[in-house]
């Protein structure tokens, strides 16, 4: 995780979550000196992007990202499986 300040995210294609979610699979814990990497990365998402973070069951990123939904006042039910995406750009 890069401390490089990027433009905001509106989403991530099924690849960066894959991604994602294989190098995260290799972490058994993480330290809480390292939650304000992942909080940087969040700060950085656009709701849409923050949704898919959630959804994604990718290990500890996917309850971080749900934990700052709710921080950001998203209903839960956005965070559901079914709902749409709303703000995602249309492919």
């Amino acid at each position: 995780m890069s401390d490089t300040p990027t433009e905001p995210r509106n989403t991530f294609t099924a690849d960066e979550l894959t991604i994602l979610r294989n190098k995260l699979a290799k972490i058994d814990a993480v330290h809480p000196d390292r939650l304000p990497e992942f909080h940087s990365i969040f700060d950085r998402c656009e709701e849409p992007a923050l949704i898919q973070l959630a959804r994604a069951k990718i290990k500890f990123l996917s309850a971080l990202a749900a934990n700052e939904c709710i921080r950001r006042g998203i209903p839960r039910e956005a965070l559901a499986e079914a709902a749409p995406l709303h703000g995602a750009a249309k492919h």
